[in-house]
């Protein structure tokens, strides 16, 4: 990773150079920046959660400079708290490296990326985390097998916009962010979405994945994933918006099954936030936002492991102006599996953009 990173330093040094001669008539654009930062108080409704409750904060920056009229670069770091389990341990302040890329913006609606990016599959997981209705992103995008098909990679991806039409093409490592390429996986990822009418947006997109090693201990393999989803708003008024968003995921049992059946996982959810502007010079609009969803990982055999998951987020967004949003929410979990009891979370989010 380090070498990417002295690479992409190198490609932006001779980039600029060039953007004061014949490739580039508005020169470079290197000092411009975007993040947010949250700030966060957590009750957690676990039996004996140890701890039951905390603060933690959360640091997102993003270097996006333009290095001439065809080509740029992104740079993203986030700094945040390693994730909570529900069991007694210490919590670490981790930086990672969320974005890596450079973009060439080779005819009009024609450009091709390279770096470490967002697979183009699963909506929740792309959405930015600068937007979200949420403190938190859906349960599907961390069940188990989501990551083979979508999350960050390391490859290459083709962007064709003609508007109302998107599509992204991308081929990747497979191994996941911040990994090196092995010989061992290989990942095609494909998304189309279409804005039929001027509120809605409507997608699909198909992850092929392969991966082992065919030796007298293991096989090689091929899975498949597959995403669906909608999402827009609706207009009631000069007031009045209503955001939604749906989803469903098929994750095709990425593994060596040998002589065994494989069984699909799948996964769903469904938000609605309704926004209600307001005529004040602080609080500028209230937006409640409830989601659901349903999680059923894929598993290997011909027994059922009962490891279903359910969860229901719901928060009340108070926006005072475009970047600045206070949040009040939780969720709450429900299992398949009885022995599971199910509890709810509670949390304080303060998120401010820049």
């Amino acid at each position: 990773m380090f070498r990417l990173i002295c690479l992409l330093v190198l490609l932006v040094v001779s980039s600029t150079a060039f953007a004061t001669g014949e490739f580039s008539t508005g020169g470079a654009e290197l000092l411009k920046f975007k993040g947010y930062g949250m700030g966060r108080f957590d009750i957690y409704g676990e039996e004996d959660a140890d701890p039951d409750m905390g603060f933690s904060a959360i640091a997102d920056v993003t270097w996006i400079p333009t290095l001439n009229d065809w080509l740029d670069a992104k740079i993203e770091f986030k700094l945040k708290p390693t994730k909570y389990d529900g069991s007694s341990h210490d919590r670490n302040i981790v930086l990672f490296l969320e974005v890596l890329t450079l973009k060439a913006q080779v005819a009009d609606g024609f450009a091709i990326t390279a770096g470490q990016f967002k697979r183009p599959f699963g909506y929740n997981y792309f959405r930015s985390g600068s937007s979200m209705y949420f403190a938190d992103r859906a349960i599907m995008t961390g069940m188990s097998g989501f990551s083979s098909y979508g999350k960050r990679d390391i490859g290459v991806n083709l962007g064709l916009d003609f508007n109302p039409v998107e599509i992204d093409l991308a081929v990747t490592n497979g191994a996941g962010e911040n990994r090196p390429e092995n010989d061992s996986h290989k990942q095609f990822t494909a998304r189309f979405q279409i804005d039929p009418i001027d509120w809605m947006t409507l997608g699909a997109a198909v992850g092929l994945r392969a991966g082992g090693i065919d030796t007298d201990t293991t096989n090689t393999w091929n899975s498949t994933g597959m995403d669906f989803f909608t999402n827009g708003s609706i207009s009631m008024g000069e007031s009045i918006e209503i955001d939604f968003a749906g989803e469903y995921m098929s994750l095709g049992y990425a593994g060596d099954a040998g002589e065994s059946s494989t069984n699909k996982g799948t996964a769903m959810s469904f938000m609605i936030a309704p926004e209600f502007g307001l005529d004040a010079s602080v609080l500028t609009s209230i937006q409640p936002a409830v989601r659901y969803e349903t999680t059923s990982p894929a598993y290997l055999g011909d027994t059922d492991p009962k490891n279903d998951e359910d969860a229901i987020d719901f928060c009340l967004n108070f926006h005072t102006g475009s970047k600045n949003t206070f949040q009040l929410g939780g969720r709450n979990y429900s299992f398949e599996d009885e022995d599971t009891e199910g509890y709810t979370d509670m949390y304080i989010n303060w998120r401010m953009k820049f």
